[in-house]
C-alpha cells in the first residue's frame, strides 16, 4: 500500500507511469480558493513555487474518505476541524513528470469543500522591499498589482510537513487559473521571496498553535 505510482512500458519500450491523486478544492464564501504557491525548504530554504490545489498521493486500493482525512491530518493539520467535504469529482489527465520525465497519467479526485469558520492561525504578508525587488524577468510592482490586486494585504499561511513549509493563500478564481501558468514561476518566487515574517518561523507558530489547542 506504500507505492503510490506505478510504471509501465509499452510494445517500444517507452515508460508509461500513473499516479492516484487527491485533491482538496476549498472554497471561501466569497468564491475565493484555498490554494498552494510554493513550497520552503526549511534546511536549504530553497525556494519551489508552484501554484496548486493541495493534494496527496495515494495507492489505488486505499478509501478515498480515508486519504482526504490524511491530507487534513498531515500537510493541512491546521485545517482539520475547520473544513466540510461536500462533494468529488473525478478529473483525469496526462501530463510529463517534471521529476522522472516520462509520460504520466494522473487519476485525480477532488474533494470540493467549504470553509466552516476563519482560520485563526499565523500568517506572513508580502513587503515589497528590495531583496524581493524586480529583475528584467520579474513583473515590477504595478504588475504584481495587477496579477495579485492588494497582494501586500494577502495573508499567506506557511504549513510545516516533512522538513518542507508549503505556503498558501486565498485566490479568486481568476487568480488561481491565471498563476498556474509556468510563465507565472518568477512572480510567485518574487511574491514567496518578500513575505515577512519568515515562513518557516511561520510554521513553527503554527505547528504551536495546533499543539495547544
Amino acid at each position: 500500500l506504500n507505492r503510490k505510482s506505478d510504471l509501465s512500458f509499452n510494445s517500444v519500450g517507452e515508460a508509461h507511469r500513473m499516479v492516484h491523486l487527491l485533491a482538496l478544492h476549498l472554497l471561501r464564501e466569497d468564491g475565493c480558493v484555498f490554494a498552494q504557491i510554493g513550497k520552503v525548504g526549511e534546511f536549504n530554504g530553497k525556494i519551489t513555487p508552484e501554484c496548486n490545489l493541495p493534494a496527496i498521493k495515494h495507492n489505488s486500493l486505499e478509501n478515498l474518505a480515508e486519504v482526504c482525512d490524511r491530507l487534513l491530518s498531515t500537510k493541512l493539520s491546521p485545517l482539520k476541524g475547520y473544513v466540510k467535504v461536500v462533494s468529488s469529482t473525478q478529473e483525469p489527465f496526462e501530463a510529463p513528470s517534471k521529476r522522472f520525465q516520462v509520460s504520466t497519467e494522473y487519476q485525480k479526485t477532488v474533494c470540493h469543500c467549504q470553509l466552516q469558520c476563519p482560520i485563526e492561525v499565523p500568517t506572513c504578508v508580502f513587503r515589497d522591499r528590495e531583496r524581493a525587488g524586480v529583475s528584467p524577468r520579474t513583473p515590477n510592482h504595478g504588475q504584481r498589482q495587477q496579477i495579485v490586486p492588494d497582494i501586500g494585504e494577502r495573508q499567506v499561511y506557511a504549513f510545516s510537513h516533512e522538513d518542507q513549509t508549503t505556503l498558501y493563500t486565498w485566490l479568486a478564481v481568476d487568480e488561481f487559473d491565471r498563476l498556474r501558468n509556468e510563465d507565472m514561476e518568477n512572480f510567485l518566487l518574487n511574491w514567496i521571496s518578500g513575505l515577512e515574517p519568515d515562513p518557516c518561523a511561520v510554521a513553527s507558530g503554527t505547528h504551536e498553535v495546533e499543539r495547544e489547542s
